[in-house]
């Protein structure tokens, strides 16, 4: 079992990849499907797809039986899972490959998979003509959302916010990120 990313963000998507390749004496190219794991937990269940290219090869065996050269061909299979949905921590992936009518089942090797709960800083700033709420640097989870508020001085106003160093048009009163995925800042001109 190997995977796109490792390690992965809170949310983000992950596809595993299980390969299956036929083990000597046996050949051919594996069919059937691998179920993927978390622990005891099931994560899925995902068809076999024969792989191209290098994945396959010819074999040749001679016959104890007839002393006649066989020759075949195998292939490595691949199945792959995706999910967003593992909790941040470490994990344990397996993939267990469901036995068809020439091959036995087989669990892989376990696979550690590491999924981090970022956080991210949003800096707020304020010209002397006002405030902005929160403000300072405001620590921010994966995905969350995150709202500023400004607060003019008496006899001013809010003329412009300035989001990443871009002017952000008819946000005047407040400001929302969405969906934080990186660090930010804001500032209230």
């Amino acid at each position: 079992v190997a995977a796109d990313s490792n390690p992965s963000l809170l949310g983000q998507l992950v596809t595993f990849t299980a390969t299956v390749n036929p083990v000597a004496p046996g050949a051919g190219i594996p069919t059937g499907t691998v179920q993927f794991f978390d622990g005891a937990t099931s994560l899925g269940t995902s068809a076999l797809t024969p792989g191209g290219g290098n994945a396959v090869r010819m074999r040749s065996l001679t016959s104890l039986k007839s002393g006649k050269k066989l020759i075949f061909t195998e292939a490595t299979a691949f199945a792959t899972l995706s999910t967003s949905a593992l909790g941040a921590g470490i994990h344990s992936i397996t993939a267990q490959y469901l036995d068809d009518t020439d091959f036995a089942g087989s669990t892989s090797a376990v696979y550690s998979d590491t999924v981090s709960l970022s956080k991210f800083v949003i800096a707020a700033t304020s010209g002397s003509s006002g405030t902005i709420i929160p403000g300072g640097n405001d620590t921010v989870d994966y995905g969350a959302t995150q709202r500023f508020a400004f607060s003019p001085s008496t006899g001013y106003h809010t003329d412009s916010v300035l989001v990443d160093g871009v002017d952000v048009p008819d946000s005047t009163s407040g400001y929302t990120f969405t969906n934080v995925q990186s660090d930010h800042t804001i500032r209230k001109v």
